[in-house]
């Protein structure tokens, strides 16, 4: 059997359970869905640059959903990157 985890350790959740990135693909705009508890988010390139660095805009609402404009980027794919109770989360973007 499992033991359970040690106090102050928060077990990892599925990505799709915390990060959902629509429509992807996309064109110019797409929507980030985050939990509570999102401390950072940003979009990064395949070279791991952040290209968007949107945490000014986490809140400590239950749920939370964010417009990203992605039209000055070109067509290619990226990350959406979340920070959510203590643990990275990354998710593929792809820009048409």
């Amino acid at each position: 059997t499992l033991s359970p985890l040690p106090s102050g350790i928060s077990p990892v959740r599925p990505v799709d359970e915390v990060l959902i990135v629509r429509p992807n693909p996309c064109d110019e705009f797409c929507s980030v869905d985050l939990p509570l508890g999102a401390d950072a988010l940003f979009l990064v390139d395949l070279t791991g640059k952040t290209l968007q660095n949107l945490s000014g805009h986490v809140t400590s609402a239950e749920s939370l959903t964010l417009g990203v404009n992605v039209s000055a980027y070109p067509t290619g794919i990226y990350f959406v990157k979340a920070f959510v109770e203590g643990n990275w989360y990354t998710k593929k973007l792809i820009v048409r």
